[in-house]
């Protein structure tokens, strides 16, 4: 799923619209699913290293497991601040948007 939103953030139009909503939500889903697919295929790695070790060298095994979390943390640790500086610039209201069309009729009607 990651795979097609970033093919789909390739093939877009390049309009504004497309920059203000379309893409930025793409690009939030691409990273998300790619991190969840990274952390689940580092737990069935680590599910599998379990299930053929099965007590034999667990010193072995541990070491495995504890580097099995170092790309996951990484991705988490250099991934997360670009995917919340998207998801706060796509989804709330800055300073120099443009109001609504239901903000200006409200000013029109209590403007006295």
């Amino acid at each position: 799923m990651s795979l097609l939103m970033f093919l789909g953030i390739l093939k877009s139009r390049y309009r504004e619209e497309d920059f203000l909503r379309s893409l930025p939500t793409k690009q939030i889903v691409g990273l998300a699913t790619l991190f969840l697919s990274m952390t689940t295929m580092m737990v069935s790695f680590v599910v599998t290293l379990m299930t053929l070790v099965r007590g034999r060298t667990p010193w072995v095994s541990a070491q495995f497991m504890v580097l099995a979390v170092v790309p996951i943390g990484m991705f988490g640790v250099l991934q997360f601040p670009v995917l919340l500086e998207i998801f706060c610039s796509t989804y709330f209201p800055r300073v120099f948007d443009k109001p609504r069309e239901s903000r200006r009729v409200s000013k029109l009607f209590w403007r006295k």
